[in-house]
């Protein structure tokens, strides 16, 4: 539950109990309505474009643990949970009714249009019903868009935090959100995917990134690792060209 009171007041021993108590997840869900942003992405009648960058909450949080748990709740609070962007998290409705092929066939079409109300619906869906082929849908997807949109990297904290955890209807909304607004852009995808290239092993490539100083690097490397995926040639070339292989 989310908690405003203690976030105005700056109760920071609330929540350094609320995360030795609850662990992870709990502390994200007190903070949730705080993290996100109403829009990621916008333009002016004159033209202007401001895109507002990730928020880092999430990734953070998955570094967490028993030695670092107070400075990380603290430069949480202090410079990550902002009060004017809150958005009310509510439940996600389930789409029961709908069929698994319903429901994959429709999911990548949903990611690329950024509708967050469907998105949110479906995601939730795919999850508790093949939790496995979610993540794996989420990640094909993810590895099409630019490394820099740093999808890559809340994709990848979110399958930290729940991939053997129950759904959380808060940690589920602030990184799917971001997913879902950040406006797609697939210009290194497409340019790859029309050039002639050799194929490099994707394993020699991750191993290389993981050396790479950028979180949206190393969790795009660790997203290819995951699984097999039909196009990987491609998100292997991209990352190749990303970290200079």
């Amino acid at each position: 539950m989310f908690q405003i009171d203690d976030i105005r007041e700056k109760n920071i021993d609330k929540f350094y109990e609320i995360y030795l108590t609850g662990g992870k997840l709990k502390l994200i869900e007190a903070v949730a309505e705080g993290l996100g942003k109403r829009s990621y992405f916008t333009i002016d009648c004159d033209g202007t474009i401001k895109r507002k960058p990730m928020n880092h909450a999430l990734p953070l949080i998955t570094t967490i643990n028993s030695d670092n748990y107070k400075e990380i709740i603290e430069t949480l609070l202090e410079q990550m949970v902002d009060l004017t962007q809150r958005e009310k998290i509510k439940k996600i409705e389930r789409l029961s009714k709908y069929s698994m092929d319903t429901l994959t066939n429709n999911f990548n079409k949903i990611m690329a249009s950024g509708d967050k109300v469907f998105g949110l619906k479906y995601g939730k869906e795919l999850f508790l019903r093949d939790r496995q082929l979610f993540f794996k849908m989420l990640f094909d997807y993810v590895l099409l868009e630019d490394i820099d949109s740093e999808k890559s990297a809340m994709a990848w904290s979110l399958y930290l935090l729940m991939k053997d955890n129950d759904f959380s209807d808060e940690v589920f909304y602030v990184g799917m959100s971001y997913l879902l607004q950040r406006r797609s852009e697939f210009n290194d995808f497409e340019r790859v995917s029309s050039t002639n290239f050799t194929p490099t092993p994707k394993m020699e490539v991750i191993a290389v990134s993981k050396t790479i100083d950028s979180s949206a690097v190393s969790s795009y490397g660790k997203i290819l690792n995951e699984f097999t995926y039909k196009k990987e040639a491609i998100y292997t070339e991209i990352l190749k060209e990303k970290i200079k292989y």
